[in-house]
């Protein structure tokens, strides 16, 4: 028997890992499922994974815009274009006008205040309204909103810095409590604030390291870097900053972020290129971007060309990602705002269409992302899209990176875990993965294993963990391998309480019984796979051996006179059984001696060394004693003759001188000498007594 030749994984491959530590608990999974923006449009997705376009908004606006739904039940907070705010009920809210100026970019975002469900805070870019010089700065307007209420304005445009641009993003710190709230300035400085239970932090800028200014094409002047949008990764490790350009080259840089510190990483940021300008003073280079949800790809819309690119950003060599560029769609109608959804899938705003395109598989590599011009569409002529989609917190979407069900494979297996992209990354346990320091390693457990992501760059505990369930192989009972003679079967028995499947199936009783019958031809090795409830499949066999029959032979017939014996011979065998025993000298010998009172067949069973037999036959033919009478002896007169006569058989032979006249009849005429002449006749059988008369000389 060949034990466990073979064990299948029904899982092959786990492609993601479980929910970030530093991305949103599952109350924030339903805060980003209430869209606003545009003409009048909306989107609203549900739990079943179904979207759904809102029949009316009166949102108006081709920049941006944001919006917030309930954490918890995913119904409509309050939504706003960065001078208005509407409630739930799509009425202005109290107080909740000329917050700011409306801009045609990323100037707006609303966030919850840690430790609460009813404060909330719009922050947003640009003039305040009683000002007319710009960037002026990023500002705050404060909102209360207690249960069952449409909510009020309780502090508005308070400002929180001197100099901003339009860009303006924020990620969850790692410890959950509160965000990382991202910005610039005119000079191009990188600014952040953390906002959390205590309200808005202390503000820092960042100008050495990774970023600086001279990251762009060329310095730029005063009052030039309002431009631009800013945007995270899923798993807040890594901020993507877009300037458009008026020369032959704009760039996309990447920077490492560390949610535990709100610090940029002093590490090389990637530079993308991005087609720049043919007509001078006209804008060129990246419109929007939004990171894939495993943060290994990055999709950019052009300013010029209507183009959707997507670049490979796994890897930190600015040279080997600008090589991995793709151009996934083109379009007479100019792209631009992208927002990752709670989805999964990517959306595309198409300036005053009516609808949106959608990237159905972002994660994915050119073509096989599928991406549609015209994957939503909107219920009324009157909506339109915008440049812009609601700016959100992509840590708040709620993505997993892969359905919890296909964490898990059979004992034996291996499978393959997904990081996303991870700067220095380092996975624990890694005593049971191909490497510890690589992105995607090959996870090869013996029982269930949670294993835990960390990063390099940062330092708030893993940054995410992937459990992998092993499920046991079935467990099985079966006899060992066994040995048949030609014509017999057997039975084979798995002793199991899975599932059994046999093959090869031409000589089986039944091809999916725990208990089969087999009747070979010749050897065979018949397989089985035992599969469990969990679909784990263990591969075993057993040896079915055909012997062959032995070439047993009784030797010749022969012929014996009765009361003879003879020595029979038997050959081809390991033993032997004679019958009749009657007349031999053994029963269970190869040779033995046969003394039969009459003619007898006698039948030899020999048995092979692996048990099987076959049978041969010899007959003994007993020949009856024939009795032969010469008559009396005679006397006679010299030179006389007598004829004698024998009696008792059919042919016969004389045994004497050359005196009788022939010595093969049965009355030869003896013409003896003067001495007496002894004559014997015998009959010409095999078998038969002797007689014998004598002639003598008599008184003459």
């Amino acid at each position: 028997m060949h034990s466990n030749v073979n064990r299948i994984r029904f899982a092959l491959l786990i492609l993601a890992v479980a929910v970030a530590m530093c991305a949103p608990n599952a109350l924030a999974q339903r805060a980003a499922t209430q869209w606003r923006f545009g003409e009048g449009a909306g989107l609203v997705f549900h739990p079943d994974g179904s979207v759904t376009s809102v029949f009316s908004s009166p949102l108006r606006t081709i920049g941006g815009s944001t919006s917030l739904a309930d954490r918890r039940t995913g119904e409509l907070l309050f939504f706003s274009d960065g001078r208005t705010i509407w409630d739930r009920t799509d009425a202005v809210m109290s107080g909740g006008t000329e917050i700011s100026v409306e801009s045609h970019g990323q100037h707006v975002l609303a966030l919850r205040q840690a430790g609460s469900d009813r404060r909330y805070a719009i922050f947003t870019s640009y003039k305040a309204p009683d000002d007319t010089s710009w960037p002026l700065g990023y500002f705050a307007t404060f909102i209360d909103l207690p249960p069952s209420s449409r909510g009020n304005v309780t502090a508005r445009a308070t400002r929180i810095t001197g100099s901003s641009s339009e860009g303006l993003t924020a990620i969850r710190r790692c410890d959950r409590d509160g965000y990382w709230v991202i910005g610039r300035d005119t000079a191009g400085a990188l600014l952040v604030w953390p906002y959390d239970a205590n309200g808005i932090g202390l503000v820092t800028s960042h100008s050495v390291g990774a970023w600086s200014v001279a990251l762009w094409s060329r310095d730029r002047p005063a009052n030039a870097w309002w431009w631009g949008t800013t945007r995270a990764s899923v798993d807040g490790r890594r901020v993507a900053f877009a300037h458009p350009s008026d020369d032959s080259m704009a760039l996309v840089v990447i920077v490492d972020f560390d949610p535990a510190t709100g610090r940029f990483a002093d590490t090389p940021a990637i530079r993308i290129p991005i087609d720049g300008s043919v007509l001078p003073g006209q804008a060129a280079g990246a419109d929007d971007m939004s990171f894939s949800p495993d943060g290994r790809k990055l999709y950019v819309t052009t300013f010029i060309g209507g183009r959707l690119l997507q670049f490979d950003v796994s890897t930190n060599d600015s040279l080997e990602v600008a090589r991995s560029r793709r151009v996934i769609a083109t379009s007479s109608t100019r792209m631009s705002g992208l927002q990752l959804g709670p989805d999964g899938r990517t959306y595309v705003a198409t300036e005053f269409e009516q609808g949106l395109g959608v990237i159905e598989r972002p994660d994915s590599t050119g073509d096989e992302a599928r991406f549609s011009i015209r994957g939503v569409s909107f219920p009324r002529p009157t909506q339109y899209s915008g440049r812009n989609l609601p700016n959100l917190v992509e840590g708040d979407l709620g993505l997993r990176r892969i359905p919890a069900p296909a964490d898990s494979m059979c004992a034996g297996g291996v499978v393959q875990l997904r990081a996303g992209w991870v700067a220095n990354p380092r996975w624990e346990p890694a005593a049971t993965l191909s490497c510890a320091t690589c992105l995607d390693p090959l996870a090869s457990p013996n029982s269930t294993t949670t294993y835990y992501l960390y990063s390099g760059n940062g330092g708030c505990g893993p940054i995410d963990s992937a459990t992998v369930t092993v499920f046991p192989t079935p467990t099985y009972r079966l006899g060992g391998d066994t040995l048949l003679c030609p014509g017999e079967s057997t039975e084979l028995v798995v002793s199991t309480s899975a599932s059994v499947r046999w093959l090869p199936s031409d000589d089986l009783s039944c091809t999916d019984c725990r208990r089969v019958f087999v009747a070979p031809r010749t050897s065979t090795t018949y397989f089985f796979d035992v599969t469990s409830d969990r679909g784990c499949v263990v591969r075993d066999s057993v040896h079915v051996t055909v012997a062959p029959l032995p070439p047993v032979s009784a030797g010749g017939d022969t012929t014996i006179c009765e009361g003879a014996s003879v020595r029979l011979h038997a050959s081809g065998g390991a033993r032997y059984a004679w019958s009749p025993a009657t007349g031999l000298s053994c029963s269970d010998c190869a040779d033995p001696v046969a003394s039969p009172a009459a003619t007898t067949t006698y039948r030899v069973t020999a048995w092979s060394d692996a048990g099987c037999s076959s049978s041969a036959t010899v007959r003994v033919s007993v020949a009856p004693v024939i009795r032969v009478d010469a008559g009396g002896d005679v006397a006679m007169c010299p030179g006389t003759s007598v004829r004698l006569a024998a009696t008792g058989a059919e042919a016969y032979r004389w045994d004497a001188d050359p005196s009788l006249s022939c010595l093969d009849c049965a009355d030869p005429i003896a013409r003896p000498g003067v001495t007496t002449t002894p004559a014997r006749a015998d009959s010409a059988a095999a078998c038969a007594t002797r007689s014998a008369s004598s002639c003598s000389r008599g008184l003459c």
